[in-house]
């Protein structure tokens, strides 16, 4: 089952993120066979609905309202972020960054696992020319107490979530169905 605060991930270093240099990098990269305008309808402009493609996972917005203290979303996001439950916990994930122009989203974890003291995820899709387009994604997770002992078993663990979400999505976005960019 892909449990998806493993989707969350980042690149820039926000003030509140404590102690990044001990942090866990990860970046992956996967190369679709579909425009780039198609896999950002999928990822970026249908954010919310990560629910209707990945196994295992349900999902709607993020009310305003739902925000944690403290977090700002993008004014541009199409929605506040996602409220997402894996059948053992609801995960929030906001969306502090979203720019449809540069085809670029980030999100940060409002309620991050207990072993993590902070989660962040940023997406980006790079136009490779006509039916091509690359996924990057560089996460970011900030492991907390025994956790940090286990930095390189997280680092794994994660890595292999991220790949299922990529597998999932890869799956999706080149699926034949139209995507229609709306929200439900």
């Amino acid at each position: 089952m892909l449990m998806c605060w493993g989707c969350l991930a980042a690149v820039t270093a926000h003030a509140d993120a404590p102690e990044l240099d001990k942090a866990v990098h990860i970046h992956l990269e996967r190369t679709v066979e579909a425009s780039a305008d198609r896999a950002w309808q999928f990822l970026g402009e249908r954010f919310e609905r990560l629910g209707e493609w990945s196994d295992g996972l349900d999902s709607r917005a993020l009310r305003q309202s739902e925000v944690p203290d403290g977090m700002t979303v993008d004014p541009e996001a199409p929605v506040a972020g996602r409220v997402v439950n894996d059948g053992r916990r609801e995960q929030i994930q906001v969306l502090v960054d979203f720019d449809s122009a540069s085809r670029s989203f980030t999100f940060q974890a409002g309620n991050p696992p207990g072993a993590l003291a902070y989660a962040h995820n940023r997406h980006a899709i790079v136009d490779l020319g006509g039916e091509r387009s690359r996924i990057d994604i560089d996460v970011v997770l900030q492991p907390r107490g025994i956790a940090r002992l286990l930095k390189g078993t997280l680092e794994r663990k994660f890595t292999a979530y991220m790949q299922a979400y990529l597998d999932q999505a890869e799956a999706g976005i080149e699926g034949s169905a139209p995507v229609d960019g709306g929200n439900q």
